[in-house]
């Protein structure tokens, strides 16, 4: 008889698979396992190859068998190399781990962010130290050593009040603008030539609070007042460390309580506000290589910085107001401007310096001693 399926111990390829000669009998004719007749019953797993010529048929299902044709016993990864399956988990994790990641930027708002206590730069392409600090300070440096004039804006809330009108008016805010000029240097002499008006709630003119002239030179501080006047002498002379700038109303102005005293004004050198010890920096890269670097709340000021914002606190009648520093830096790492808003409890006060001129030559000079009180 010719060839059969295999159903016995050992190898397959290796068995004789012709009858014996002579006549089969029950001794040497192949067991039987189940319904099927040798030639039809497929071991599990696949029948041996067909021999050579003939057809390959696929085998018949099996009662018990899923729709794959083979006993659910049997495994599916059966016969897929090991190697695939470990390179199909590694591939599984390494997506679960870039999905992650994106999750974690997302919630980041898609920037970096500094760790907390930690200072710093974020630019887009990481944290880095105390390098955006360092540049700032630099630029300062860069520029008090030459002299410079600067254009500056001055906002905050008031209570004051237009009394001439036949119904008071009351006005919203306090605007201080001028233009100051600074010799430069470790001990730097200015002078500033400045204007404060005041606005309705609508943004309407209410008209000139004071024009104020200020001095400094020799660690005195000279204020000239349109508005008052000590005696009869236009100047009014400060010393010592906390000496301040100070504008008094018109005679058309006058506080909601009916009292008419001074107003402080602040500090309007942006050299002033750069001495910061630590703060979150952000940089923004603007037109012709110039950098502005931005300063959130959380900033620890140094002692320069401390004297500047004490005078805004005087001035806007906060004690610790909250703020944030806008800083820009010109292409040859000197400053250009600084920006200070304030958040929080200073809301709505903002004051902007604008530097121009550096380099030309700036000369100051004190009142004469005959016209100064004080």
């Amino acid at each position: 008889m010719g060839s059969h399926n295999w159903d016995g111990p050992g190898d397959p390829a290796s068995a004789d698979r012709s009858w014996p000669e002579g006549e089969a009998t029950q001794e040497n004719r192949p067991r039987r396992r189940g319904p099927f007749p040798p030639r039809i019953m497929p071991k599990f797993g696949g029948p041996p190859p067909p021999p050579t010529g003939s057809p390959v048929v696929p085998p018949p299902p099996v009662s018990g068998a899923g729709t794959h044709g083979h006993d659910h016993r049997h495994s599916h990864t059966a016969g897929v190399p090991r190697v695939f399956i470990v390179l199909a988990a590694l591939i599984a994790i390494i997506l679960l781990g870039i999905c992650a990641a994106g999750v974690l930027l997302d919630e980041g708002g898609g920037q970096p962010v500094a760790a907390e206590g930690q200072t710093g730069r974020v630019d887009g392409s990481g944290l880095i130290g105390r390098e955006g600090l360092d540049e700032i300070a630099a630029a300062g440096e860069l520029l008090r050593a030459r002299p410079y004039q600067v254009s500056f804006r001055f906002r905050r809330a008031t209570s004051l009040i237009r009394a001439d009108e036949p119904t008071p008016v009351p006005a919203a805010t306090l605007t201080w603008t001028g233009e100051l000029r600074s010799t430069g240097g470790a001990e730097p002499s200015w002078d500033a030539r400045t204007q404060v008006t005041a606005q309705s709630a609508n943004g309407a003119e209410l008209g000139v609070v004071d024009s104020l002239v200020v001095v400094e030179t020799g660690g005195v501080r000279y204020l000239n007042s349109a508005s008052y006047s000590a005696g009869r002498r236009p100047w009014t002379a400060a010393t010592g460390a906390d000496r301040s700038t100070y504008c008094w109303p018109a005679g058309t102005f006058r506080r909601a309580d009916g009292e008419v005293t001074a107003i402080p004004l602040p500090v309007a050198d942006p050299v002033e506000y750069l001495d910061v010890e630590s703060a979150s920096v952000t940089t923004e890269s603007l037109p012709e290589n110039v950098t502005r670097f931005l300063l959130d709340d959380a900033i620890t000021p140094g002692d320069r910085l401390t004297a500047a914002i004490h005078a805004l606190a005087t001035s806007t009648g906060v004690d610790l107001p909250e703020y944030t520093l806008s800083i820009t830096v010109a292409s040859d790492g000197t400053l250009a401007a600084v920006e200070l808003t304030g958040t929080g409890n200073a809301d709505g006060t903002t004051l902007t310096m604008t530097v121009h001129s550096a380099g030309t030559g700036v000369v100051v000079t004190a009142p004469p001693a005959d016209q100064v009180t004080g």
